[in-house]
């Protein structure tokens, strides 16, 4: 670590008033932390490389209360705060070892996907980048997102309101054939019970009613005639949770 730069560094902090450390490091944490970097001189340009342990990606690695977690995640939320669950953090460099907070930006799932994509870091020819391929990465995400909100429920529900997209196709999605480069953000199982689920919304509503009246599982699976892992499921909210 050069310690001249990274004097230069929290001067840059003071001066754009930065409220750092939210997380609640000791002193001590902090400098082990900074001791494995390697500040530049151009510290808001270029990267700062982690110089300790690293993942087999090339990611840092940092053990703090009892725990190794990634050096670059780390870095974020000690300049901007917590990071919010579900949330990636992105480089800009593209390289994994880099740490500087000038470099990282927070994005979903989906915005780590459709940054490999465009830096072309996809290994196979799969989703959007084969050439048989008719439909985009955001268009079939935005769609599995409707039948995970409910808001495309069935075969007829996609036909109304999807004109370009076969069943079939949607199909073979939730089946893990084809377009694993969106089917991998969701749960495929899930989503694939409530598209192709026989349960209507008000069935869905007597049967949560039953189990809130003490009605055993076993029961109400006799009752509508399913197995009683598809109560539990809909007791625990995994299935037909848009149901309101």
């Amino acid at each position: 670590m050069d310690q001249k730069n990274l004097i230069n560094v929290f001067k840059h902090v003071k001066e754009n008033k930065y409220n750092l450390n939210k997380i609640g490091w000791s002193k001590n944490t902090i400098v082990r932390f900074f001791s494995k970097i390697n500040i530049p001189n151009n510290f808001k340009e270029d990267c700062w490389f982690w110089t300790a342990a690293k993942t087999n990606g090339g990611y840092g690695i940092f053990r703090v209360k009892g725990k190794n977690k990634r050096a670059h995640r780390l870095m974020y939320e000690f300049f901007y705060g917590e990071i919010p669950k579900d949330i990636h953090i992105l480089h800009k460099c593209d390289i994994p070892k880099c740490v500087s907070p000038f470099h990282l930006w927070k994005g979903t799932h989906l915005d780590n996907v459709q940054d490999k994509v465009n830096k072309n870091r996809t290994v196979k020819l799969i989703g959007e980048h084969h050439g048989a391929c008719k439909h985009d990465l955001k268009k079939i995400y935005n769609i599995l997102k409707q039948i995970e909100n409910g808001e495309i429920k069935n075969k007829q529900d996609l036909q109304n309101k999807i004109k370009d997209i076969q069943y079939q196709y949607i199909m073979r999605i939730l089946n893990g054939k084809i377009r694993k480069d969106v089917g991998d953000l969701f749960d495929l199982q899930k989503l694939k019970n409530q598209f192709c689920g026989r349960f209507t919304n008000d069935q869905i509503k007597e049967i949560r009613n039953c189990l809130q009246n003490g009605e055993t599982g076993n029961s109400i699976s006799k009752r509508f005639n399913c197995n009683e892992s598809t109560i539990s499921y809909i007791k625990n909210k995994k299935f037909y949770n848009h149901v309101k």
